[in-house]
């Protein structure tokens, strides 16, 4: 039966798993990332284009709540360049694409997934690699295709098929990075 502790043992058991050396390399990578003026780049679909949507604006508001200017887009929230991609290459390319548009070597490329799957988010870490991105992949499940990639960085909440705990883990990684980075750039 689940109960209110259990939901919240399950997240907690499922976050501590992860290799927290690996989450402080993420955030220390992002501090240098954003001392050099690099453009932080985060994506993913459905719940995950929510979390990155969510992390471009917590890392947006880094200049107000520590002086500090943070280059960060969501390649998901442009609806005419997305749906043009889609109509006219395919959805796929739909991140990829917006990627060899706009990113340069030594951005970094943050794509959220619950499944590791997604062509769409497996061809956006393929084009990172093409383009010498530093790419991040935080996924759940059992990783799919991006946790098999060579060249891009994984943190895997591993996990039952249980979208709503991984998305919560997502999130959670998401608001402890930027305050991490809030400490660091104060």
């Amino acid at each position: 039966m689940l109960t209110w502790e259990s939901y919240l043992k399950a997240n907690l058991d499922t976050g501590i798993a992860v290799d927290a050396c690996l989450i402080e390399t993420f955030a220390s990578n992002l501090v240098t990332a954003i001392t050099h003026n690099k453009t932080v780049f985060a994506f993913g679909n459905g719940g995950s284009a929510a979390t990155a949507n969510h992390f471009n604006a917590d890392l947006a508001l880094m200049k107000i709540r520590t002086g500090t200017s943070c280059r960060s887009v969501s390649l998901n929230t442009d609806l005419s360049l997305s749906t043009a991609i889609s109509n006219d290459i395919n959805y796929e390319s739909v991140i990829s694409k917006q990627l060899e548009i706009y990113a340069s070597p030594g951005d970094v490329a943050v794509g959220f997934s619950a499944s590791g799957n997604s062509k769409n988010i497996v061809a956006a870490f393929e084009q990172a690699i093409k383009m010498d991105l530093e790419a991040w992949a935080i996924i759940g499940f059992d990783g799919g295709q991006a946790k098999k990639m060579t060249g891009i960085n994984v943190i895997h909440f591993a996990s039952p098929r249980d979208y709503g705990l991984i998305e919560n883990l997502h999130m959670c990684l998401a608001h402890f990075v930027v305050d991490k980075l809030i400490h660091n750039f104060k």
